[in-house]
């Protein structure tokens, strides 16, 4: 057992002792019904909140953190453990994790809901097949189990408990499947022309306009600074519940007008409010260059991958993931969630 700090100083680095007066401190406690679990507080030294510190709680492969292990054996199964919060920070439900493999190789940050009560036990399993199309090279782990509150949002005192870490050889998704609507349905958020209580963004420099082509109306959106990553969203104005898309599709139209030489692959994901998300994104890999093509998501891979549909604030997150983006330009319309029921 192990914990990483960054502190407020520009300072930090690894510890191995959870009585350490320290920003993370881990003990083993009785409790009843279970024997010993293990206890982590996060501003474990500073309950006041005076400094700015982060850290992780984890298992690692050994004190020297160049050691890994293969973890090949388990490539098809799971972590999973049992978690409860008996106190929350200034910021609830901001809780991730995550498996290393040396830095900067490791998986993406998966979100952790919160039990619907502090001291109520909830069970988690992640399957090892995310963590790897995520980043994660399977066969040297360093950091076997990455746990904490939200890097930059541990403000206030945290204290949760965890049982039952296990690495599964096999992965069961828990996800409970929805009855199927009888009828078509329906959003439109992008027609020729925004829907109601909709909205579309860019995260990158970019111009981002309307034009018209043939008749049609489409957003055209022109990145034109060096940067990692070029985003376009389509938000709207409250949370909607689209539980009754779970086996429909996010559908749009898109034309990459030019890459401008840009490497790179497109990825579609959904929010539902900060950080809940889909991991991993879903690939559209590298549409041919201009022409229109109608892409269709499969909303019950996104909710397998943890979007939560009762809450939805981005319909669809487009992503181009490159080592740049300047001269990148696309096109967009007929943004939409459809679901056709199998009798139509």
């Amino acid at each position: 057992m192990a914990a990483f700090e960054w502190l407020e100083s520009n300072t930090g680095g690894y510890h191995f002792d959870g009585s350490q007066p320290s920003h993370v401190q881990w003990e083993l406690v009785e409790v009843p019904s279970r024997g010993n679990v293990l206890e982590v507080t996060f501003n474990g030294n500073d309950p006041d909140d005076l400094a700015g510190d982060n850290g992780w709680f984890g298992i690692t492969a050994g004190t020297d953190e160049t050691i890994a292990m293969d973890l090949s054996a388990f490539a098809n199964g799971a972590v999973a453990f049992d978690m409860r919060i008996l106190q929350q920070g200034a910021n609830a439900d901001m809780l991730d994790f995550k498996m290393e493999c040396g830095y900067p190789c490791t998986s993406e940050e998966f979100w952790l809901a919160d039990p619907a009560e502090l001291g109520e036990w909830q069970s988690y399993e992640i399957s090892i097949q995310a963590l790897i199309e995520t980043g994660l090279d399977i066969t040297k782990v360093t950091n076997l189990f990455v746990f904490k509150p939200t890097w930059g949002w541990q403000h206030g005192q945290y204290v949760i408990q965890l049982d039952n870490i296990e690495l599964k050889k096999t992965y069961t998704s828990n996800i409970e499947l929805p009855e199927a609507p009888k009828t078509r349905l329906q959003t439109i958020y992008y027609q020729n022309g925004l829907a109601d209580n909709s909205g579309y963004g860019v995260a990158g420099s970019s111009i981002l306009s309307e034009q018209t082509e043939a008749g049609s109306r489409y957003i055209d959106a022109l990145f034109f600074e060096d940067g990692p990553a070029a985003e376009f969203w389509v938000y709207t104005n409250l949370q909607s519940d689209m539980t009754n898309y779970f086996y429909g599709e996010i559908v749009f139209d898109l034309r990459v007008v030019n890459y401008g030489g840009n490497p790179g692959e497109f990825t579609v994901n959904s929010f539902c409010g900060w950080p809940c998300r889909a991991i991993p994104r879903y690939s559209l890999g590298r549409p041919v260059e201009g022409i229109w093509q109608t892409h269709r998501i499969p909303v019950r891979t996104l909710a397998e991958n943890g979007l939560q549909l009762h809450r939805v604030v981005n319909p669809l997150v487009l992503q181009f993931n490159g080592p740049t983006r300047e001269g990148l330009e696309i096109n967009l319309n007929n943004i939409r969630w459809e679901y056709t029921p199998p009798t139509e």
